[in-house]
């Protein structure tokens, strides 16, 4: 991989300075200076920075045995400090020093500190180590979300269903101005749940389907005022075929008996409704349902794939499809992206990006501590997050060159 203009920019100074001094004193003093900068650094758990700060004086020491620490992303001592900064990206406030990562940092750094004298092999052996584990560790990761991700797919076909049969009803209501309120929340609870079985069963292009929106468009039609007699008797003659196809509808919509029987009591009043004011001719239009804008709801849910507490975040009703232009100009993120997900009153959780729903792009977050609970997220979602600062990214750059990036732009002349 090619350094950064930043870095690239940093290494002429040094050894510009370093020239300049006629010994290694210049690259010593930013290699301090970079000790400083992750001491102050809050982007770091103070964890692992108790862990870095250890390794001062040892850097300093292998940077004057292998001077080209500033320059060379292979030298020992720098693969060590990325490694660390690499294993405690997941690590949060909640971190305990027992944690498997938090020890195998601190061990990693006990080691060094035992083994290192004028051989910078130790680094080598730690950095080696380190990154074995976070291999380990992303493979068991990764295990679990696979797991969780076929999980999701299942409800995201069952809500791709939901979906369709909401979106079917929808249509039709939109334009119909005349449909009474008990048959519109009908169309919106029970026959769009029996469209969604049908679309699981069979699709859109079912008989089921087929089926059930006919029936509908024969519902919303019965509704209708009649102004002409013709349509009073085709009214009268479909009624029969009409109430037993709602009935077996409703059925499949798992309706109870005594709400059904209710609902379709309630339909023999509104047909009666439609036939009188045929009859007294249509003096008004109904005026069209003002489109009142949507808040901005989360809606969240909470579902266990095995000992895998998992928590779904999506963004209520249309709010969803409202903000996927949003989500479509946030910056997009990649398995092994890390976030940092703010908790409420609780505090904040890093996780990091496992996989990434091919069919609706939901995000899957998993994080480093036994027992974490995994975020499922849609990008909608993710992006409202991000606008509000409830979500941000974490910096995927190698440690030692996001701190020489700082000490570069400290370096700049005014």
């Amino acid at each position: 991989m090619g350094q950064s203009p930043n870095v690239v920019a940093l290494q002429d100074h040094v050894r510009a300075r370093s020239r300049a001094d006629e010994g290694s004193g210049a690259s010593l003093d930013l290699v301090a200076r970079l000790f400083d900068g992750i001491a102050a650094d809050e982007a770091i758990t103070p964890l692992a920075r108790a862990e870095l700060a250890r390794l001062r004086i040892p850097t300093l020491r292998a940077a004057r045995i292998a001077n080209d620490f500033l320059v060379n992303r292979s030298h020992p001592a720098r693969r060590l400090l990325d490694a660390i900064a690499a294993a405690a990206a997941g690590l949060d406030e909640n971190t305990r020093a027992e944690d498997a990562s938090a020890s195998a940092i601190a061990l990693a750094v006990h080691d060094l500190l035992t083994d290192f004298d004028a051989d910078l092999a130790p680094f080598d052996a730690m950095a080696g180590r380190l990154a074995a584990f976070l291999e380990e560790r992303t493979r068991v990761e990764d295990a679990a979300a696979r797991r969780i991700a076929q999980e999701i797919e299942v409800r995201e076909r069952d809500r791709a269903s939901q979906r369709a049969g909401a979106e079917e009803v929808a249509r039709r209501l939109h334009a119909r101005l005349w449909v009474p309120p008990e048959v519109r929340g009908m169309l919106h609870g029970a026959w769009a749940r029996a469209l969604a079985a049908a679309h699981r069963d069979g699709g859109e292009g079912s008989a089921a389907w087929q089926a059930l929106v006919r029936t509908m468009d024969d519902l919303l039609w019965s509704v209708e005022p009649k102004a002409s007699p013709e349509g009073r008797c085709r009214l009268a003659a479909m009624l029969p075929a009409l109430i037993e196809a709602l009935v077996r509808g409703l059925r499949a919509a798992e309706m109870g008996e005594e709400e059904r029987d209710a609902f379709l009591s309630t339909l023999v009043d509104c047909h009666a409704h439609a036939m009188k004011v045929g009859m007294r001719g249509i003096a008004a239009v109904p005026d069209a349902p003002e489109d009142a804008a949507e808040a901005i709801v989360f809606r969240r849910e909470t579902f266990a794939v095995g000992e895998q507490r998992v928590e779904e975040v999506r963004l209520a009703g249309t709010a969803e499809g409202a903000a996927r232009a949003a989500a479509a100009a946030a910056p997009r993120l990649h398995p092994g992206s890390w976030i940092e997900l703010e908790r409420g009153a609780r505090t904040a959780a890093r996780k990091r990006l496992a996989w990434v729903s091919p069919v609706t792009g939901l995000f899957l977050f998993v994080g480093v501590s036994p027992g974490s609970m995994a975020i499922a997220i849609s990008p909608a979602a993710l992006a409202e997050l991000q606008r509000r600062g409830e979500a941000r990214a974490i910096d995927p750059t190698p440690l030692v060159d996001r701190m020489l990036t700082v000490l570069l732009a400290g370096l700049a002349p005014a």
